[in-house]
Order: C-alpha cells, then sequence, then structure tokens
C-alpha cells in the first residue's frame, strides 16, 4: 500500500481490508475490480475481474480455524458451531463485512474440500508456470 500511495508501484492486489480504508475514506486509491466471484459488500459498486472481463482472474483470500489432526469429531463440530455463532453476531458481523470480509458459513467437510481444492489448482498452476519457492 505504501509503494502505490508513493508512485512506486501502479497497481496490486491487496486484501480488500488493507485497500478499503483508501477507497472509501480518503479516496487515495482506485478500486479497478475486486477478485472475488461475487461482489463485496464494502465495495458494492466495484466490480468483480469477471465482470471487468477478465474471468480467469477469480481468485480470493480466506481464513479458517484448524485444529490437531486427530481432534475428535465431536470437538470439531462444537468448535464449528461456536465460532459461527460468534460470526453471527450483529455488531461483528457488521464490522467484518464494512471491512470487506466475507463470512460464509463452512462445515469442516467443505473447508477441507476447498483445502484440498486449492492445494490441486496451485500446484498445477506452479508446474505450468515454473514458479520455484525461495
Amino acid at each position: 500500500m505504501a509503494d502505490l500511495l508513493g508512485a512506486q508501484v501502479q497497481m496490486f492486489f491487496p486484501s480488500a481490508s488493507a485497500v478499503i480504508p483508501q477507497v472509501v475514506s480518503s479516496g487515495k486509491v482506485k478500486a479497478l475490480a475486486v477478485c472475488s466471484a461475487s461482489r463485496i459488500n464494502a465495495l458494492p459498486q466495484i466490480p468483480t475481474m469477471a465482470e471487468a472481463g477478465f474471468p480467469q482472474l477469480a481468485f480470493g483470500l480466506w481464513g479458517g480455524l484448524f485444529a490437531p489432526a486427530g481432534t475428535p469429531d465431536t470437538v470439531v463440530a462444537q468448535l464449528n458451531k461456536l465460532v459461527g455463532e460468534i460470526v453471527e453476531e450483529p455488531s461483528l458481523r457488521k464490522r467484518l463485512e464494512s471491512e470487506g470480509s466475507a463470512l460464509p458459513r463452512k462445515t469442516p467437510a467443505e473447508v477441507d474440500a476447498m483445502v484440498r481444492r486449492d492445494v490441486t489448482h496451485y500446484a498445477q498452476v506452479l508446474r505450468q508456470t515454473g514458479i520455484q519457492a525461495e
């Protein structure tokens, strides 16, 4: 962000929460598109990359809560239930959405499938592009 504001770079792909203050509050940055599959609540006027003509650039950042392998399913289910209740708390949900966070409810099985899909996808991207970890 500092390099963009200082004109050291002409564009970059930050998380929504990192750029929203500069787009909404200060107006120092112009958002061209969001990389998520759908528009985000905090910037509803900003199109998705697909809407802007670049469907191949749809991707997103996401986070999750993980437990050690072997954690009993009952404990995982209880944690999932409790975290789900927390993020549904209206004031927290409103604040996170205003910062650009989407809060989809996922089951542990859905998160597992997402992780496996992403690992497969990005391993293929690395192979195809020849990108090497440094």
